[in-house]
Formats: C-alpha cells, sequence, structure tokens
C-alpha cells in the first residue's frame, strides 16, 4: 500500500511504450511510483503535472537525486 493506494505486487505493467518513448506517461509515473514518503496530495499533483508533455520531459531529464524533492514541493 502507497499513501493509502493498494498496489498490487507483480502487477503486469506495459513497457512497450517506455521502451519507445522514455517521456512517456508511464514512464513518469513509474519513476513516480518508486519515491517513497510522498503524500496523497503530492503523488495526485504530480500526476496532474504530468498531463502536459513539457512536464514530463522535465521531470524525467531531472537527476534522480531532484525528483524527490520536486515532487515533495508540490
Amino acid at each position: 500500500m502507497r499513501g493509502g493506494v493498494h498496489i498490487e505486487e507483480g502487477a503486469r505493467r506495459d513497457t512497450s511504450s517506455t521502451e519507445s518513448d522514455p517521456y512517456c506517461i508511464e514512464a513518469c509515473m513509474d519513476v513516480l511510483d518508486s519515491l517513497v514518503d510522498i503524500s496523497d496530495g503530492q503523488y495526485h499533483k504530480a500526476c496532474t503535472m504530468f498531463l502536459e508533455d513539457k512536464w514530463l520531459t522535465m521531470f524525467i531529464r531531472m537527476p534522480e537525486e531532484r525528483k524527490l524533492n520536486w515532487v515533495l514541493k508540490l
């Protein structure tokens, strides 16, 4: 369970999208799901930001050590 949302272990993910486009929503969601200690509100704000392509690209290209801080400041 993450932030009140159940995430099924071993759930099938469609990796074909992330392989063909590293800046797709699926790639961003995979990274977002890997972050720890983010609130539901921060998670939902990040999801809203990802509706715009420019945020998808920025988030994926951001250094790993900055992604968590970016989400925490939303």
